[in-house]
């Protein structure tokens, strides 16, 4: 795992500040202008940061509360060593799940042919991404060093995956890959952006399927229109993921 992902695992400094609606004193915080009541969690992290590296982190933990469907969340760095999240709720159960939520360590896998490659343990250094231009596009690449199982595993799940031409099997990057989860897409977009680029992007036969990537994303997705019967979601596991359109 590159240091970087190792280095932010974060504690908790402060379980939780409730605040009574109108109340907002906490020492040393300048709260939003916009908080007058809920809670705040403070996270203090493992090393101070440079602010490029604060504003990652920063954006990794927003992108992870956005998932957690809570409403009015807001996520931002004090000083270089803190990480601050106010809630609008006070509920003991909500408050807990975005702390998990917070302190969840990233798992990082590689894709292929709806098979995983290689995970973010077997990486044990990253150097900066680069690319070079070529006489059409450009060359992007993003050097890492695998450890020797990782070798060994990369070695097996992409044999075969390529043709003598260098036609290959695309491949997935992830994130916290939502394995099992079901994702409601608007027919509308499905429609309409039913290709996603690929890096490079050099001609049309490079983009990707919607289906091939949400096959590799290891999850159920469902075309949403006016005629959509909620019904067929009970007794799913996982959680129910929503475009941002519905």
């Amino acid at each position: 795992m590159h240091p970087m992902l190792k280095n932010w695992r974060i504690r908790v400094l402060i379980a939780a500040v409730v605040l009574a609606a109108g109340v907002i004193l906490v020492k040393g915080i300048q709260l939003g202008v916009d908080f007058s009541g809920g809670t705040v969690l403070v996270f203090m992290l493992d090393r101070p940061l440079s602010q490029e590296e604060m504003q990652q982190v920063v954006q990794i933990i927003s992108k992870r509360v956005d998932g957690t469907g809570l409403s009015s969340v807001v996520v931002r760095g004090w000083g270089d060593q803190y990480i601050v999240v106010e809630l609008s709720t006070t509920d003991p159960e909500e408050i807990e799940y975005i702390k998990e939520t917070v302190l969840r360590q990233g798992i990082f896998e590689v894709v292929v042919d709806g098979n995983v490659v290689l995970t973010g343990d077997e990486i044990i250094g990253v150097k900066p991404a680069k690319y070079s231009p070529l006489t059409e596009g450009v060359r992007w690449e993003l050097p890492f060093t695998l450890s020797p199982e990782g070798v060994k595993n990369f070695y097996t799940g992409i044999k075969g995956k390529c043709t003598p031409e260098g036609k290959c099997k695309y491949s997935f990057m992830y994130i916290d890959r939502p394995v099992g989860s079901t994702i409601l897409i608007p027919k509308k977009v499905a429609e309409e952006e039913n290709y996603l680029p690929s890096v490079p992007v050099l001609s049309d036969d490079r983009l990707i399927p919607l289906e091939e990537f949400i096959k590799n994303a290891g999850v159920r997705a469902y075309i949403v229109d006016g005629n959509f019967d909620p019904g067929v979601l009970l007794g799913s596991s996982g959680e129910v993921i929503l475009h941002p359109e519905l």
